[in-house]
């Protein structure tokens, strides 16, 4: 999204306020994100983890909770690939307090691609509790 300013003579130029609601938002997405490559491929070779219909996921315990979202190619075009990248990260947003501490890597199948908000949510949910990675039991809706 562009901002625009507009310049008049007499008049200052407009700047988004720094605590607004968004840039809380990124920051809090961002504190639990696995970035680099050596992060993915040392819960992939150091982890355990088990799969269901539209995901698997690969857990390795740590003194912070962080995640990962791996989608292949095989998932679609670059479009569809990112819309199933946001639906999961919204659907971990939700069960963040929950969840015992470590790194976290959820992969996407290919079965994904069709599947719904709410499909990959109950997916992430059977996944999680198969693991056994929530700390009391995941909150009923």
């Amino acid at each position: 999204m562009r901002i625009r300013v507009r310049w008049e003579a007499g008049a200052g130029h407009t700047q988004p306020t720094a605590g607004s609601a968004r840039q809380r938002r990124k920051a809090v997405q961002k504190e639990y994100r696995l970035r680099r490559n050596s992060q993915f491929r040392y819960v992939y070779r150091k982890g355990k983890g088990t799969a269901g219909r539209e995901l698997a996921v690969a857990f390795v315990r740590g003194p912070r909770l962080m995640a990962g979202f791996a989608v292949s190619k095989k998932v679609g075009n670059a479009v569809v690939r990112n819309r199933v990248k946001r639906r999961l990260r919204e659907a971990f947003k939700k069960q963040i307090p929950d969840l015992r501490r470590g790194m976290y890597v959820f992969t996407a199948r290919d079965i994904a691609a069709q599947a719904d908000y709410r499909r990959l949510e109950e997916t992430m949910v059977y996944v999680l509790k198969k693991c056994g990675l929530y700390k009391n039991g995941p909150e009923q809706p």
